[in-house]
């Protein structure tokens, strides 16, 4: 089928993918039938013509149907309600190539009777039609009419808020414009000990909370880690204690943990910890759990452990990482969804002398993550550089401010600091001003 694509993907698609699976392989198959019978396809004749979905028992819900009839009711409709037809096409056929042609090439190159000349005919073959299925989205000259046509969508998902992606943090959502967007990839960079991974399971727990599915690619530590991380967040109990010192729990902490387990179980969060995991494995991973649970933040923790591809060995240490950021890109705007990187800066912030406050430059090979980055947060916290030091460092508000540098963002204000307080023995991260005003009742 050959619709046209519009820019942004609609609302009813993004919102109801895996619930509402069976229905798009439904629709898809009565739009395609109505599309051989020369009959335009509208909300309305798919209504009127909807049929059993081969070798299944799956039918059109007509709620569904009616939803979707509800949805494009603009002027450009039609042409609207092809693309999204258009989309489930090409997503089914990507999926089959993904799930059942590539393990066939794969079993074909493993058997030393298979002709290579094939293979690479059927390689061609699959890549010539992957083209043809992408073909409308990959570019060409829109005169503005067509833009602003577009541009409606835009507004909508401006209004009710679909544009902007949540950190989790109000505090940090407040100075920033486009946040944890759709497409976009950002940057969290810091020295070791400065709240990276804290950060992290922080937003992953926030974003859970609000019912938004996201996901962490674990190169550092194992799941269960993580999730001791996220208990103790919830639960109050400092990591220590839950970690190495279980006989220490009184009746009060082992409810407390019971209680945040309970409810961690329930959020929408997933952890993957292969070690050393390669960007073909990792894309294949999240382009599974966006068709399951469409998923709209993915983190990787860090970034730098993934496995360089064979082929970029005989490139510079940049060259291999700007690939790998490129890669990253694609699978951001490909699966419309937000990548958060967790970059780790070298020593050269704790040579510059008594402020190692990190800089855009001090990250390894920072011309490349400046250059793909939508969003660079660098981290700091002058109570780590205090251990050992007659200070409070648990307890004393200056002593726990994390600072989150805003050192880029490309449609933003750029070069400030939201200030937010780290609370070491829990890893909780929380607004600096909540800790004030509470420390202001208690007193």
């Amino acid at each position: 089928m050959n619709f046209p694509e519009l820019t942004n993907p609609f609302r009813i698609y993004t919102d109801h993918r895996k619930f509402q699976a069976e229905n798009h392989k439904c629709i898809a198959w009565v739009a395609n039938q109505l599309v051989e019978r020369k009959i335009e396809v509208t909300p309305d004749t798919v209504n009127a013509n909807k049929s059993d979905y081969p070798g299944t028992k799956h039918k059109v819900d007509i709620k569904y149907l009616n939803e979707l009839r509800h949805t494009f009711t603009e002027s450009h409709s039609i042409d609207a309600f092809k693309s999204f037809i258009d989309k489930l096409n090409r997503d089914a056929y990507k999926k089959e190539v993904r799930e059942t042609t590539l393990v066939d090439l794969y079993n074909k190159l493993n058997n030393p009777h298979s002709s290579i000349e094939k293979i690479q005919g059927e390689v061609e073959k699959i890549s010539k039609t992957l083209m043809q299925y992408d073909g409308a989205s990959l570019g060409g000259f829109k005169q503005l009419a067509e833009i602003d046509a577009e541009y409606e969508t835009t507004v909508q998902r401006r209004n009710e808020g679909f544009t902007f992606g949540s950190t989790g943090f109000k505090a940090i959502d407040d100075e920033l414009t486009v946040g944890f967007g759709e497409g976009k990839v950002s940057i969290v960079a810091g020295r070791p000990g400065m709240a990276k991974s804290a950060l992290v399971a922080n937003s992953m727990h926030r974003l859970g909370n609000k019912g938004i599915p996201n996901a962490q690619f674990s190169l550092e530590m194992n799941n269960i880690s993580v999730y001791d991380r996220m208990i103790s967040v919830r639960s109050g109990v400092p990591l220590e204690k839950i970690i190495k010192k279980p006989e220490e729990l009184t009746q009060a902490d082992k409810i407390a943990i019971k209680n945040a387990r309970k409810a961690l179980k329930e959020l929408p969060i997933y952890i993957d910890d292969t070690p050393s995991i390669t960007m073909e494995k990792l894309e294949m991973q999240i382009t599974k759990l966006k068709e399951e649970v469409d998923i709209k933040v993915v983190f990787i923790d860090l970034f730098m452990k993934i496995q360089k591809p064979k082929w970029l060995a005989g490139k510079s240490t940049t060259d291999q990482y700007t690939e790998m950021l490129n890669h990253v890109q694609r699978i951001a705007k490909t699966l419309n969804l937000h990548m958060c990187l967790v970059v780790q800066i070298g020593r050269k912030a704790e040579q510059r002398g008594k402020d190692k406050r990190p800089q855009l430059s001090d990250l390894k090979d920072s011309g490349a993550y400046e250059e793909i980055a939508d969003l660079v947060l660098l981290l700091y916290r002058e109570a780590y550089y205090k251990r050992g030091k007659a200070v409070e460092k648990h307890r004393n508000i200056a002593g726990d401010k994390l600072e989150i540098h805003v050192a880029k963002q490309r449609e933003g204000r750029m070069n400030h600091v939201i200030e937010m307080n780290f609370i070491d023995d829990t890893t909780k991260i929380e607004r600096l001003k909540d800790v004030r005003t509470r420390q202001e009742e208690e007193g």
